[in-house]
């Protein structure tokens, strides 16, 4: 499926703007990439494979099921190791299928706005007490 978002205009937050937007916040421990444009071409990818051949899409998502189910389940380790061996062979493909290898590209100028900003969210800072002791000032005791 090519069908994807047109690229607009970026902002602080949202330092990629295509072939898929990517947005950039701070989280308490580190950032969020907000990756749900890349995921909405995956949904369509999906939908648009249940229009065509709806039979084998419900039948490789229910082997996708069983074999997960297996991979969890009581039995030896190498059952579940064989079983988890299926699952990823089939959410790899499909990933490569519906999600473009699972990557997401980012080209150019859009590259360096992406590190700024992660840089700009993940760079120390000092903390209101620390940037009064650098000053040289000393809080009352």
């Amino acid at each position: 499926m090519t069908d994807q978002t047109p690229a607009v205009p970026g902002d602080e937050e949202t330092p990629v703007t295509g072939p898929f937007r990517v947005s950039v916040t701070a989280s308490p421990s580190g950032v969020d990439l907000d990756v749900s444009d890349f995921l909405r071409h995956v949904f369509l990818s999906l939908a648009e494979a249940a229009v065509e051949d709806p039979q084998t899409l419900i039948d490789t998502l229910t082997e996708l099921r069983e074999t997960s189910l297996a991979a969890a389940a009581p039995g030896t380790d190498a059952e579940r190791a064989r079983a988890g061996r299926e699952r990823d062979e089939m959410t790899d493909e499909l990933t490569d299928r519906h999600g473009g290898g699972g990557l997401i590209p980012v080209y150019g100028q859009q590259t360096v706005t992406l590190t700024e900003r992660l840089w700009q969210l993940i760079r120390p800072r000092p903390v209101p007490q620390q940037r009064g002791e650098e000053l040289g000032e000393r809080g009352a005791a």
